[in-house]
């Protein structure tokens, strides 16, 4: 391990300054440099790790980091060593002096603390169990499974990733007509069943418009609603009447239809009020009614 860092600053020395004389107090401490194994070539630095971001996505990154610099598995494991923060230094705690400076043995103890392996048969369940919520739209349901299908199945080539996750997303739409019509499409990708749900929906939509307008022209009904909208608007623009008469008694604030039967008020006055009613009459000839 003292061979790689020594070996790793004399090289960044050199590449920094190749004319100078290198001395004890000239070496910068190896936590503020760069690592590069080549001299003059640009390195680029990992990332640090605190054991907060998804240690899969970390890895990526040091990964590509590694690949840029060259580093063979020695520079990777002090390069990784040097990147922990905060709890993730707990780790080294837990391992030997031979372990550290092998990049595997440090790979492999930081994938048990912070790793998502142990959890596939967790991310099973919610995959199997995964249903587009209500108001959920689209496109964030294809993203949470695109999620847990690399969660639930990490390591399975990308082809057969791809065949899960329309499976899962075609299972877990709430719409069966979409549904339907995306299993008749038979969609390779996850992209290529979004974008086929996301068109049927359009569809669906815009002949649902116009057929409900359609509708209304063949039949000439107007839809329980906008026929309250309109008594509404009517009731408000239009003044109501008043000054109504009765026929029959003449007094004003009612109309004939609500006007009480006379057997009501006066009983076993029928005979009487039949004349009465035809003399009142204006349909009937000789009637006294006037205008």
């Amino acid at each position: 391990m003292k061979k790689t860092i020594s070996k790793l600053q004399n090289q960044i020395v050199s590449s920094a300054h190749p004319t100078e004389t290198v001395t004890e107090n000239s070496i910068p401490e190896l936590k503020d440099v760069k690592l590069s194994s080549e001299p003059g070539k640009l390195s680029m630095k990992p990332p640090q790790f605190e054991g907060k971001t998804p240690w899969a996505n970390y890895r990526r990154q040091f990964e590509a980091a590694a690949r840029a610099n060259g580093w063979n598995a020695g520079e990777k494991a002090v390069a990784l060593t040097l990147a922990l923060r905060g709890e993730a230094t707990n780790i080294l705690q837990t391992l030997t002096a031979q372990e550290q400076e092998e990049y595997d043995q440090l790979v492999k103890h930081l994938e048990l603390r912070y790793g998502q392996a142990h959890l596939e048969h967790v991310y099973h369940s919610q995959l199997k169990n995964r249903c587009q919520k209500s108001g959920e739209s689209l496109q964030e349901f294809e993203a949470d499974i695109a999620r847990l299908v690399r969660l639930a199945y990490p390591a399975t080539p990308e082809n057969v990733m791809e065949r899960l996750a329309v499976q899962a997303f075609l299972d877990g739409l709430r719409d069966q007509e979409t549904r339907q019509a995306l299993t008749l499409a038979h969609p390779k990708h996850l992209v290529d069943a979004l974008a086929s749900a996301l068109e049927f929906e359009a569809a669906k939509q815009s002949c649902k418009s116009q057929s409900k307008v359609r509708a209304i022209e063949e039949d000439g009904q107007v839809p329980a609603d906008i026929e309250a909208t309109i008594r509404k608007v009517m009731k408000e623009v239009l003044p109501e009447r008043k000054n109504i008469r009765c026929w029959n008694c003449g007094k004003i604030g009612h109309v004939r239809s609500k006007f009480p039967p006379w057997e009501q008020i006066h009983p076993g006055s029928h005979g009487l009020l039949q004349q009465v009613g035809r003399s009142l009459c204006p349909a009937q000839p000789g009637s006294l009614y006037r205008r």
